[in-house]
């Protein structure tokens, strides 16, 4: 496991040199960590596994209790697509940010800040910010990463 310090994925954009695009080859390698299991009582549980290298992209499996039919679905930006190739194809586009969002994102540390007692974080505002890759969490610890720090531009940061 990583050390707080140290970057936990690469940044969630595609590579800025012209005409570069991320195809399902290169998904090659990248890793999944398991961020939640869901428990839907007698009908289901489910598991989501979010990307290291692409912390957009995230892949839940629900296994139905009954029939024990088990359904993958990837998500880009909280969005479900049919398929990889279609999640992989959304990362090529930056994810866009809601007003009520930017006003989060600036809200964020940019160094990993301990999270101890609820507060005023709205965590409907705070899942939909991490499902865009702008907010990163470890050990209960967070802090906006660069995909955040960008949709900031060319606002400048709370308190800097």
């Amino acid at each position: 496991m990583e050390k707080l310090g140290e970057p936990v994925h690469a940044p969630s954009t595609p590579s800025p040199a012209p005409g570069w695009r991320l195809t399902e080859a290169d998904t090659k390698g990248w890793h999944l960590r398991e961020e939640a299991h869901h428990n839907g009582g007698e009908a289901f549980f489910a598991y989501s596994h979010r990307c290291i290298e692409q912390p957009r992209l995230v892949r839940y499996d629900r296994y139905e209790r009954k029939g024990r039919s088990v359904t993958s679905t990837w998500r880009v930006d909280g969005v479900d697509h049919p398929s990889l190739a279609s999640a992989v194809e959304a990362l090529n586009t930056p994810p866009v940010f809601d007003v009520e969002e930017i006003a989060y994102l600036a809200t964020l540390p940019t160094e990993w800040t301990k999270k101890t007692v609820p507060n005023n974080i709205n965590w409907v505002v705070n899942q939909r910010v991490r499902d865009k890759g702008g907010v990163e969490w470890r050990d209960r610890h967070y802090r906006i990463t660069p995909v955040g720090l960008a949709a900031l531009s060319p606002t400048t940061k709370a308190g800097e």
